[in-house]
């Protein structure tokens, strides 16, 4: 479902919990809640894609596609999720996934693009069943506890005009996850101070590096 202002604490504290593992995330600690629910109120005052899976009233997962704030880029957004760690193996990633594709290409973005740690097979195994493409390799762009680890450049493309629709409709019934979706757009020239400021503020909640343009596949 789409994420409300009663979700924060719940987001706050999961996403903590996946940082804490030191295997998925940019950061290894959440920020202050204050920063998060900055983040959050941003996302749904500009109708940001940003999912939440609920147990209860428990968060356990999200998944959010912040849109590029440069006017050459404005058809991109990046994806970053996760899951707690005790609901994984459930399902829920996929269905997050499958919700905010759905908002996002409801929202007009084409283009969606990620970075995984190479490592994280399934993650990528995910991502590819959502029909992501392997574009490129980040070198040892992943420095933690003295290990260096490649991370993988991935992009899906929402509306190729031989594929437009059919990656959602091949892996779930996307026109009820529409319903999840956050809505309103934001375009043109008033907007862009303000999205250029979302995407700072991601940057420092989820330790998001902007997605580099890399040319050569993994090998």
């Amino acid at each position: 479902m789409p994420i409300a202002e009663q979700h924060i604490a719940g987001f706050h504290a999961v996403l903590g919990r996946v940082a804490r593992q030191r295997k998925y995330l940019a950061i290894v600690e959440a920020p202050p809640l204050p920063a998060v629910r900055e983040f959050v109120l941003r996302n749904i005052r500009h109708g940001v894609p940003q999912m939440v899976a609920l147990d209860g009233d428990s968060v356990v997962g999200w998944c959010d596609i912040v849109p590029d704030a440069r006017e050459s880029s404005r058809h991109c957004g990046r994806l970053a999720m996760g899951v707690d760690p005790d609901y994984r193996g459930r399902g829920i990633g996929s269905r997050l996934m499958l919700a905010t594709l759905a908002a996002a290409e409801s929202r007009g973005l084409e283009r969606i693009e990620l970075h995984v740690v190479e490592t994280n097979q399934v993650a990528i195994r995910l991502y590819e069943k959502f029909g992501f493409e392997q574009e490129g390799i980040l070198r040892n762009a992943r420095k933690l506890d003295g290990r260096y680890e490649h991370k993988i450049a991935m992009s899906l493309f929402l509306h190729r005009p031989e594929t437009a629709g059919r990656q959602l409709e091949e892996t779930g019934d996307a026109a009820g996850a529409r319903e999840c979706s956050a809505g309103n757009k934001m375009s043109g020239t008033e907007a862009d101070g303000e999205a250029r400021r979302d995407e700072a503020l991601r940057d420092e909640v989820l330790g998001s590096e902007p997605v580099r343009r890399v040319s050569a596949r993994p090998r």
